[in-house]
């Protein structure tokens, strides 16, 4: 079985990363092996350049957001590799969009289920679910995993 995991390499702590893939792993849904974790930028790949100062080009852009992926799965203590690293973008900000294309990332990945760590925010905690885990819900075709 294959599980993409959501990952925001800029807002995803080291220990959600740990206990993502670990729970995973105790649910007998994936080993770090069977994991891919995928990251689906809101801004297009010129604002990504301009926001991190790289040069233009589209390596460069997709570049950053995996090398601070790889990192947080190194201090995690993961086995991740750069290939099961993903990373997409999206020209629109609605979270809509946003979970479409991550769902369209995860079936090219013919993955067997997503899974997504829900971080604790304001307004009554999301009303118990957070925006893009709701998100992912509603477009995803396949189960999605909610982690806390």
């Amino acid at each position: 079985m294959m599980i993409v995991l959501a990952v925001d390499p800029f807002r995803t702590t080291v220990a959600e990363l740990k206990g993502a893939v670990k729970s995973l792993g105790q649910l007998k849904l994936a080993s770090s092996s069977g994991v891919r974790l995928l990251y689906v930028s809101n801004r297009n790949e010129s604002e990504v350049n301009l926001l991190f100062d790289r040069p233009a080009g589209k390596a460069r852009a997709i570049d950053y957001p995996r090398e601070r992926i790889l990192e947080l799965a190194r201090k995690a203590g993961l086995k991740i590799s750069p290939k099961q690293v993903v990373v997409a973008f999206e020209d629109s900000i609605s979270l809509g969009a946003i979970s479409r294309r991550f769902v369209k990332e995860a079936r090219k990945l013919k993955a067997s289920a997503a899974a997504v760590h829900f971080h604790k925010t304001g307004a009554v905690k999301r009303l118990v679910l957070g925006s893009f885990s709701s998100s992912l819900i509603a477009e995803a075709a396949t189960p999605v995993i909610v982690l806390k």
